[in-house]
């Protein structure tokens, strides 16, 4: 039994034994606790799906056209979605206006078992692609508008926007400031090996300290220093908001970029570096036509970790009124509302994942064909 086939009855053993499982909730309306629901409550056909997929699987797994596998994550997806759509069929018309279907243990199994057989495969992208083009199509034909987190949306529409505006400038903007301080900062710990002990050593206590604590640790000094200086504060630099955010989420981000910057540089062929001194190039000009480019797919790997890693930490930012995804989250938190919760959190999984696929693409195309193809 080959790889593919292992991973075949691994994967249709967890969706049959997701099955068993409460599949969605139902709640009259927002504030109201959830019902368990399972597949046959639902649909006794429904039963019938979980088989199909798992022989299916079974099939494509054995199957000489390799091709078809790619097919399955959105497969899975898209039974789940449309299990869900049957659920909302079963929604009482006198509750049809508040009610809404969330999902539970089997729904969002299923939809992990779908990613995590995707991510095993070897065009991964491409399975993922179609996995997100089926829900949208999905979604946009309004069978879904029951759905929890879409009424919540629904409702928060302009919010939400704005949200993922400001989570993504604010990352961005971290990694961005990172990059010019931890480039330079790796290029001189190549060069000078008595600075790199002391870049190192500050980047990685800055990444020891947890999130929470060093936005804590900003607000009194810099509240203090806004309330001394009145300047600052029309600067925008206070003890809460958008500057301590960025500051303290650019502090996190700088260690893998110097790490990888640093990295890229010593693996060099000590042969191209020669070459180029032997031709007469100057320092800069070695760094510039040389060291720079061969270093490149490596610093860019740094950068894909850090903005991936930045993405994740500002959601901790919206504690400090910096805004982003993590404003809905924390309000679902505390309003104990787990729809308004998975409305912060599912966009954040999928521009995480988007980003990291996106940059893991600009990594293959900027790395030589030769090593390319080794990798």
């Amino acid at each position: 039994m080959g790889q593919r086939s292992y991973s075949a009855v691994i994967t249709s053993s967890i969706i049959g034994g997701l099955t068993l499982l409460p599949f969605l909730s139902y709640a009259p309306n927002r504030v109201a606790e959830g019902t368990d629901l399972y597949l046959w409550e639902i649909d006794p056909l429904l039963l019938l799906f979980p088989g199909g997929l798992i022989l299916l699987l079974v099939l494509a797994s054995r199957s000489h056209r390799k091709r078809m596998e790619l097919f399955f994550p959105a497969l899975i997806s898209a039974s789940a979605l449309f299990i869900l759509s049957m659920a909302g069929e079963t929604i009482p018309v006198e509750e049809a206006a508040t009610a809404r279907i969330g999902g539970n243990w089997g729904f969002w199994g299923w939809i992990l078992t779908a990613y995590l057989y995707g991510s095993s495969l070897k065009r991964s992208s491409s399975a993922l692609l179609m996995t997100i083009g089926i829900t949208l199509v999905i979604l946009l034909t309004g069978a879904l508008d029951f759905f929890g987190p879409v009424r919540e949306f629904a409702v928060k529409e302009a919010r939400f926007y704005t949200e993922v505006r400001t989570h993504l400038s604010l990352a961005g903007s971290a990694t961005l400031i990172a990059a010019l301080v931890a480039v330079p900062a790796g290029i001189s710990a190549h060069r000078i090996p008595a600075f790199s002990k002391a870049a190192f050593t500050g980047a990685n206590v800055i990444q020891t300290l947890p999130s929470l604590a060093l936005f804590g640790l900003m607000i009194a000094p810099l509240s203090w220093l806004s309330m001394r200086f009145p300047v600052l504060r029309e600067l925008g630099i206070k003890g809460v908001g958008n500057f301590p955010a960025i500051l303290a989420l650019s502090g996190y981000a700088a260690l893998p970029i110097l790490r990888n910057t640093y990295t890229g540089l010593k693996v060099i062929p000590a042969g191209a570096v020669q070459a180029g001194r032997g031709m007469g190039m100057s320092p800069f000009k070695l760094l510039g036509l040389v060291e720079i480019p061969l270093a490149l797919p490596v610093l860019l790997a740094g950068l894909r970790i850090a903005f991936v890693q930045a993405i994740g930490n500002t959601t901790v930012a919206a504690l400090i009124g910096a805004g982003g995804l993590g404003y809905f989250v924390f309000q679902g938190l505390g309003q104990a509302a787990p729809d308004l919760i998975l409305l912060g959190v599912v966009p954040l999984i999928a521009i995480t994942v988007g980003a990291d696929k996106g940059l893991k693409l600009l990594e293959y195309l900027l790395t030589p064909k030769p090593f390319r193809e080794k990798s």
